[in-house]
């Protein structure tokens, strides 16, 4: 094995060593809800892991799901990123979470081409924290595109499908199906996640108020 060889593989990412290894509460941040860790394999929302959400709308409190996220990012300097949210999130609610709204961006893109290639970059940006993108589908082949960048950038990526078709055949590690409850809660099917067993629970989500403001929803 020649030199140059060794510094090829010292400098590859995807060589695990031993001195890197991460324990699992880094590998994984809590949701804010003891019950769902509990059924999540990581004991939380995965790094470095596509989560596909299914919803039967946008705006049935995907946002509040990843609240603990988006705070965790925020305090360690990183960003969260909207990509094509139906609604703009009303920032007086946004307010009232323990995060700087200076680390939260809103991006719109054209069309479906132009989102996937612009999650896909956002997730291999190494200021990224949490990557959410709203979409009425979403095929395989552009979801593993996304699993591949949120790999490769150890960025948390969350894709929010509102389209009544579920793909079988996903690679996303993790598969969610959302169903709004009254009052302000989310009823979670774990379909599917990588090392664990599906799952179900009803959460009771912490509203943001003022819950929206004209026009816009506060997720």
């Amino acid at each position: 094995m020649t030199i140059h060889t060794t510094n090829r593989i010292e400098n590859d990412p995807r060589i695990w060593r031993a001195s890197q290894h991460k324990t699992a509460d880094a590998q994984a941040v809590a949701t804010g809800f003891p019950e769902l860790d509990h059924l999540l394999a990581a004991s939380g929302w995965p790094q470095g892991t596509l989560i596909e959400c299914h919803c039967p709308a946008s705006g049935i409190g995907e946002i509040r799901l990843f609240r603990r996220v988006m705070e965790v990012c925020s305090g360690q300097g990183q960003s969260v990123f909207w990509v094509d949210p139906p609604h703009t999130p009303y920032a007086p609610g946004l307010g009232q979470l323990d995060m700087g709204l200076e680390h939260v961006f809103l991006i719109r893109t054209n069309d479906e081409e132009d989102r996937v290639w612009t999650l896909e970059q956002l997730l291999k940006c190494p200021a990224a924290g949490l990557v959410m993108g709203w979409s009425p589908s979403c095929n395989p082949a552009h979801l593993r595109r996304l699993q591949l960048a949120a790999e490769g950038g150890d960025t948390m990526g969350v894709v929010v499908i509102t389209s009544g078709s579920v793909h079988s055949a996903s690679p996303a590690p993790v598969r969610l199906a959302l169903t709004p409850t009254l009052p302000q809660g989310l009823r979670i099917d774990i379909q599917r996640q990588r090392g664990g067993q599906a799952g179900r629970l009803s959460l009771a989500l912490p509203p943001l108020l003022p819950d929206h403001g004209p026009g816009s929803e506060g997720h």
